[in-house]
């Protein structure tokens, strides 16, 4: 399953920064986080390294960004025909929905002093976005339905093999790619490592193969053995015709 961005952001005025380093946000005290306003008048554009930036601030994160992803978030421009509002509980998930949306993505904090960094999808870092990705546990899948950062979660199976389920999913993930679905045996569990949104639809499908038949499809699989059964006597049939009409008379 490919990553998917699809441009659908806009916003106003550039800001300048230096490219030569790696650059850090600090994030804005907790005190001052509330809705997050980009006031525009008409057509404005804006770098996505300013609204990154901003939004990191407005989201009480640090953020690091090295040089190369620096340059390129400020060729990238973004435009707003009109204010833009987030609800301050929604600013986390705006952040990086952009960043992905733009071929970036966050790698969380090695440590809680540390800041998030921001890595390019396609960069020389990009081996470092599946180590990195977060551990959950299945009761947080929903919290990171929207949040387009790299977790890992493992599901357990209970009436369906784990081998089988990752196979047919593998045409989805090819090697090459960050996100995996892997067959654990020996506890017939699935890791799946993905963006939040893509773990979230993978366990609701995953959930929905590996359900309690219900009356329908019991019904379903009866139906099924008659029809099979009833092939079955057909084609003996035919063959006894068979036979006999090659009987001499």
């Amino acid at each position: 399953m490919k990553f998917s961005r699809s441009a659908a952001v806009a916003f106003t005025c550039a800001l300048a920064f230096p490219q030569a380093a790696r650059l850090l946000f600090q994030a804005a005290s907790r005190a001052e986080r509330s809705d997050f306003v980009l006031v525009s008048s008409g057509v404005d554009s804006r770098t996505v390294l300013a609204v990154i930036s901003e939004l990191a601030r407005a989201a009480d994160r640090r953020v690091s960004i090295g040089a190369n992803e620096s340059r390129k978030l400020e060729v990238q421009k973004v435009v707003l025909t009109g204010p833009l509002k987030v609800p301050a509980s929604k600013i986390e998930s705006a952040l990086e929905s952009i960043a992905f949306t733009y071929g970036f993505i966050f790698l969380p904090p090695e440590s809680e002093d540390l800041p998030w960094t921001l890595v390019d999808l396609e960069g020389f870092d990009r081996n470092q976005i599946r180590t990195r990705a977060r551990l959950i546990s299945v009761e947080e899948i929903d919290a990171y339905a929207s949040r387009y950062v790299m977790v890992s979660v493992v599901l357990k199976l209970q009436r369906v093999d784990a081998l089988k389920v990752s196979a047919s999913l593998r045409p989805f993930f090819p090697e090459s790619g960050l996100e995996r679905v892997i067959a654990i045996p020996t506890s017939n569990s699935l890791q799946i490592s993905a963006v939040g949104p893509t773990v979230a639809a993978l366990t609701k499908l995953v959930r929905g193969i590996d359900r309690e038949p219900t009356a329908v499809d019991e019904k379903a699989e009866a139906r099924k053995k008659e029809i099979a059964d009833l092939k079955a006597r057909i084609a003996a049939l035919e063959k006894r015709l068979e036979a006999q009409a090659g009987k001499p008379k």
